[in-house]
C-alpha cells in the first residue's frame, strides 16, 4: 500500500493515495462522523479526479520509528495488546469490520502525550484480520527486549499462536494472563507471598489450561541470556537439530492416517536426517519457540514452518530474515507452498533434499 505524509501547518498527516471507494457506505459515514478511540481520525481529500484518505497523526508517531530507538518491555508488550483488544471491542460495539483495520507496522501509531496505541481505519478490506496481523505480530520479534524475561516469553508465546490457521485476540490476552499467573506462583514458593497482578489482565478463561498444554510443551522457559549459555548449545548442528523430536508424539489425520517425510541435508559436513513426526512442525534456533532447532547464525529463531493434510506437504516461511528457498526460488512470507519428493529445501544457506 502506498503511504505518503503530509504536513498542513501545525498538523500532521498520513495519507493514502488514490483509492477507491464508496462514499456513501455505512462503515466508512461511522468513522467520518463519529470520534472512535484508538482509531485515527479520517477524512476525505479531494484532488482532481481523485481521491484520497487522509489520518490524523499529529504529536503520533508510527511503531517502527519508536522502536526503532528503544526496545519494548512487558509493560510496552501488554499495552500494545491490550490497545489491540479495546480496537476489536470497538469495532463491534460501532458495527463496523475489523477486516478494514490497516494493520501495516508503518500505519499503526503512538500517540507521544497519551501513550497509547492509535490504528487506522481502511474503507477497502485488508484481507482477514488473521493474517495480516501476523506481519505486525512478526515485527514484534525484532522489538522486544530480549532481557525483558517477560516480554520475551509474551512475544514468543504470541508467534506460536499466530502460525495457526484461525486464532483470536482472547488467545493472546489468554497467553498474557498464563504467563502473569506463572509469575506469581513463583514470587509466591519464593516468597510465601503471592505477588500482585502486575498484567491487570481481566476474568482469564479457565479452560485456556488446555490449549496451552496443546501449544507450550515446556514446563519452564528460559531467557534469552541463559538459553545462550546453555550446554546443550554445545552440541553440533546435527546434534541440536536431531535431539529436539525424542519425545514428539505422531501427528494422525482425521482419516487416521500418518503422515511421513524426511528431509536430508545436501550441503553440511556432518549430514542431517530430519523425520518429523508432529505437525505442524516449526524449524528455528529458538529452543523457545522451534520443534526443530538448527543452531546456526543465519536461521531466524521461527523460520520456517511444514505442514502436512490428507492431500499432502506444505512448508511456510515465517518471515525469516535470510528467508526459505525451494528449488532455489524464495517463497513470500507466509505463504503455504506444497512440497513434494525431489524438492531441495534451503532454510537459509542450508539445504534440505525432501524424501
Amino acid at each position: 500500500m502506498e503511504i505518503e505524509y503530509k504536513k498542513d501547518g501545525s498538523h500532521s498527516y498520513m495519507v493514502i493515495p488514490s483509492v477507491e471507494f464508496d462514499e456513501n457506505d455505512y462503515q466508512l459515514q461511522m468513522i467520518l462522523n463519529n470520534k472512535i478511540e484508538e482509531l485515527l481520525p479520517m477524512k476525505i481529500n479531494y484532488l482532481n479526479n481523485s481521491k484520497e484518505l487522509c489520518y490524523e497523526t499529529t504529536s503520533k508517531i508510527s511503531l517502527p520509528a519508536v522502536y526503532g530507538r528503544k526496545q519494548m518491555g512487558r509493560k510496552d508488550v501488554i499495552g500494545f495488546i491490550e490497545q489491540l483488544k479495546k480496537v476489536s471491542d470497538l469495532m463491534r460495539e460501532y458495527l463496523l469490520d475489523f477486516n478494514h483495520i490497516i494493520f501495516d507496522p508503518d500505519c499503526v501509531f503512538w500517540g507521544r502525550k497519551d501513550e497509547k496505541i492509535y490504528f487506522c481505519y481502511c474503507p477497502v478490506s485488508q484481507g482477514e484480520a488473521q493474517d495480516t496481523m501476523r506481519k505486525l505480530f512478526d515485527r514484534l520479534l525484532e522489538w522486544v527486549d530480549h532481557n525483558d524475561r517477560d516480554a520475551v516469553e509474551i512475544v514468543y508465546g504470541i508467534q506460536q499462536i499466530t502460525i495457526s490457521d484461525s486464532y483470536s485476540i482472547q488467545d493472546i490476552l489468554d497467553l498474557v494472563e498464563t504467563v502473569g499467573e506463572r509469575r506469581r506462583k513463583e514470587a509466591y514458593e519464593q516468597s510465601g507471598v503471592k505477588e500482585e497482578n502486575i498484567f491487570e489482565i481481566e476474568e482469564p478463561k479457565k479452560s485456556f489450561w488446555d490449549w496451552v498444554k496443546k501449544w507450550f510443551r515446556r514446563d519452564k522457559y528460559q531467557d534469552e541470556e541463559e538459553l545462550e549459555h546453555h550446554t546443550d548449545m554445545e552440541m553440533t548442528a546435527a546434534e541440536s537439530i536431531q535431539a529436539d523430536f525424542e519425545d514428539a508424539t505422531v501427528f494422525l489425520a482425521s482419516s487416521g492416517s500418518t503422515y511421513f517425510i524426511t528431509l536430508k541435508s545436501r550441503n553440511l559436513e556432518k549430514p542431517i536426517v530430519i523425520q518429523p513426526n508432529i505437525f505442524p512442525c516449526i524449524f528455528g534456533k529458538s529452543r523457545k519457540s522451534s520443534d526443530y532447532i538448527i543452531d546456526s547464525p543465519v536461521v531466524s529463531r521461527v523460520h520456517m514452518k511444514l505442514s502436512a493434510d490428507d492431500n499432502g506437504f506444505y512448508i511456510e516461511d515465517l518471515n525469516s530474515t535470510n528467508g526459505t528457498y525451494l528449488n532455489e526460488i524464495k517463497l513470500a512470507p507466509h505463504t503455504m507452498t506444497e512440497i513434494k519428493e525431489g524438492d531441495v529445501i534451503s532454510i537459509a544457506n542450508i539445504e534440505f533434499l525432501v524424501e
